[in-house]
Formats: C-alpha cells, sequence, structure tokens
C-alpha cells in the first residue's frame, strides 16, 4: 500500500470511531497489533476492545479531529483533537456530567495493509481536571 492509503485508512478509522462504527476499525488491526497508551501500558487488541466500548459508551458525543496527518516508511502519525462529555460509568468512575477538549498524538505503524503497531499520547491529567475527576 502507498502512503497516501495508509493516510486513507486512518482518516476512514477515525470517522468510523466518530460515527460510532468501530467493528469495521478491528478488521484492520492485525491480531498481534503491539497498542501502547501514553501512561506506558501495552495493551492486546481485545483490551483495547473493551476500552474503546467503555469510553464510546461513557461519552456518547466523543470525537475526534484531525488537525494534521503525516505519512513516512511504514509509519502514520496524526494529531488530533479529542473531545467527549462524561455522561456515564468510566473505568469506576461515576459521570460527572462535564465536557473535556484535548490534544492527542497518535502513531500507526503499517504491514502489508493492516496496523502492526499503535503508540497512543494524550494528557490524561488535563481531561481528569476537565472532567473533574483529578486526584
Amino acid at each position: 500500500m502507498s502512503l497516501e492509503d495508509n493516510k486513507n485508512t486512518i482518516r476512514e478509522m477515525i470517522d468510523n470511531v466518530n460515527d460510532r462504527q468501530v467493528e469495521s476499525t478491528w478488521n484492520i488491526l492485525d491480531d498481534d497489533c503491539y497498542i501502547q497508551d501514553g501512561s506506558g501500558k501495552q495493551l492486546s487488541k481485545d483490551e483495547l476492545k473493551q476500552f474503546a466500548g467503555e469510553l464510546l459508551n461513557a461519552h456518547p458525543d466523543y470525537h475526534l479531529e484531525i488537525e494534521d496527518i503525516f505519512a513516512e516508511d511504514d509509519r502514520v502519525v496524526v494529531r488530533l483533537t479529542e473531545t467527549g462529555t462524561m455522561e456515564g460509568p468510566f473505568m469506576g468512575l461515576e459521570p460527572t456530567g462535564r465536557s473535556y477538549t484535548i490534544p492527542a498524538i497518535e502513531i500507526y505503524r503499517f504491514e502489508d495493509g493492516m496496523i502492526t503497531g499503535i503508540w497512543m499520547e494524550r494528557d490524561i491529567k488535563s481531561i481528569e481536571q476537565q472532567l473533574g475527576i483529578a486526584a
């Protein structure tokens, strides 16, 4: 696949998340995809599926807006604005009804048209403060 194909795959994936059509996302993630969140925790594909489901249920207006997208070699980097309102329980926390807006960066590695690696960076402290759940 070309670099433009890889960028289009990420654009489509983000559109699908925004449209709550995430099932198609799982088809482009390799079963052994390496996924690392901003805390350094590694997730399996199944753990990411579970997390995404909980996130979207708790934040029904969750949205990702692509600000920039770049591709080189086997990588696609996307700079996003992430927004959501915590209207349901999430990660053991009761809903606050408050909204958040943060910048995010995600890096995707491709091999043979499949995503084989994902690195996600978010300012978790800012989310916690905006949602009123900061310790």
